[in-house]
Parts: C-alpha cells; sequence; structure tokens
C-alpha cells in the first residue's frame, strides 16, 4: 500500500538512486525522507513509522531482502487474529545462486515465550511486523540492538507475539561475523547488556534476572568469538 524510503545521510549515490526508482511507480506510492543528519537505524525507522498510514508496518534494511510473499502471508496471518501486536518469522543468508522462491506447504505458529525471547532475539529485523498504532518505537539513541529491546518491550508488556515458521526473508550477511553492523561482536554485545540493563532500569525484569542473562550473553559473546576466530583460520 506505501513504502517509506529513509534516506540516512548515504554517501554513495543511494538518494539519487531512490529517486530514480520513485518515477517508475504510481505517484504517492513511494516516499522519500532525507534526512539531514545520520540518525542511525532506530530513530530512521521510527521516522518512517511516523509518517506511515496502514494498520501495518514492517521494515527492510538495506541490505536484505524479503520473499516475495512476505507481507502477503504475514499480513493475512495476523488481520485474522488481532490481538496479536508482533509476528516474525524465519530467514536464510543470502544466496546469489538459489534464491528459491518456493515455500514449504505445511508451516506452524507458535506464540512465542518472553523467558526464551529474553535468552534470544528470535527475530531479525526484517522479518518483524507489528500494529503501527501501537505507543512503543525503537530507542533512538540505541545503535546496537535497538531492534531486540522493541520486541522484548512489547512481549514483556504482555501483548502476543508470535513466530511463524517460514523462510520470509533473505539476509544479506550473517547473523555476525561479517561486514556492516555485525562486524563488530563487541559492540553488539554491549548493545545487547545495554537492552537487559535499561529492561531492569525500567521494571520488567529483576536484577537477579538482569544477573542471569548478562552472563549468559557474556558466555554467548565468547562462543561467538571463539567461532570466528576458526573461521578465518580456515580462509
Amino acid at each position: 500500500m506505501e513504502v517509506i524510503l529513509v534516506e540516512d545521510c548515504s554517501a554513495d549515490g543511494t538518494l539519487a538512486h531512490i529517486r530514480r526508482l520513485k518515477q517508475k511507480y504510481p505517484p504517492g506510492w513511494i516516499q522519500i525522507i532525507q534526512l539531514r543528519n545520520n540518525v542511525g537505524p532506530g530513530q530512521a525507522r521510527n521516522i518512517g513509522w511516523d509518517i506511515a498510514n496502514q494498520p501495518y508496518i514492517a521494515f527492510l534494511d538495506a541490505d536484505d531482502t524479503w520473499h516475495p510473499e512476505k507481507l502477503n502471508i504475514q499480513y493475512h496471518w495476523m488481520m485474522r487474529r488481532p490481538d496479536v501486536m508482533l509476528t516474525g518469522h524465519g530467514y536464510k543468508p543470502m544466496d546469489h545462486r538459489d534464491r528459491s522462491s518456493s515455500l514449504p506447504a505445511d508451516w506452524t505458529a507458535k506464540r512465542v515465550s518472553p523467558r526464551l525471547f529474553l535468552l534470544k532475539n528470535q527475530f531479525s529485523t526484517p522479518s518483524a511486523m507489528l500494529r503501527r498504532p501501537i505507543a512503543y518505537r525503537f530507542d533512538d539513541g540505541k545503535g546496537h540492538s535497538e531492534d531486540y529491546l522493541l520486541w522484548l518491550v512489547i512481549a514483556l508488556r504482555g501483548h502476543p507475539v508470535w513466530y511463524l515458521d517460514l523462510p520470509l526473508a533473505y539476509v544479506g550477511k550473517a547473523i555476525y561475523g561479517e561486514a556492516g553492523q555485525t562486524k563488530s561482536l563487541w559492540q553488539m554485545e554491549i548493545g545487547e547488556l545495554n537492552t537487559y540493563m535499561q529492561l531492569h532500569k525500567n521494571g520488567f525484569i529483576l536484577f537477579v534476572s538482569l544477573y542471569f542473562l548478562s552472563m549468559y550473553s557474556i558466555v554467548k559473546f565468547f562462543r561467538r568469538s571463539l567461532i570466528l576466530s576458526a573461521r578465518r583460520s580456515f580462509r
């Protein structure tokens, strides 16, 4: 129904490219928001979110791709369940050699437990779809784990969150260890620890939970670091 492109001060010709792209489609369908200062992913998404007019909203970062049926499947599933505030789904790594659009005939959906969600971010950003009118937003000041914080706030507030077991997105880089934001494992780790701190500060989790989750997160960080080191040694 509408496409909102937030241009967050790119220096690679993106603005000129999307202006040309806009001319190829019906007037008004693509909106371009050109930001004067680089504000980061959370605030950039919030700016687009605030001018959206449709009842549902989804996010697509520059290096990710949606399956052609992603919006159709996810939108109609949520339309039939007006109590569900947020859904996510599976994804695959981007592979230009195999971009099959076929999907499994049988798939399942399950409600996400907030406790399990605290242990792992189960939704990559391009997998998420949520109801636009909800009051929550991304934290403007966070540059890492801002999506995880938002999903957790929604879940811990008691809103139903569901996972659709379908690979409806392709991510352009590995979750960790590749170029872009995921390159710095330590920055990602700081972002996740900050997410838990904010949840504790705002009364969502107790101190004992903060301690356990922080220790568990640090263990995951060291495990990922070892895996990344092993990858590099075999290259």
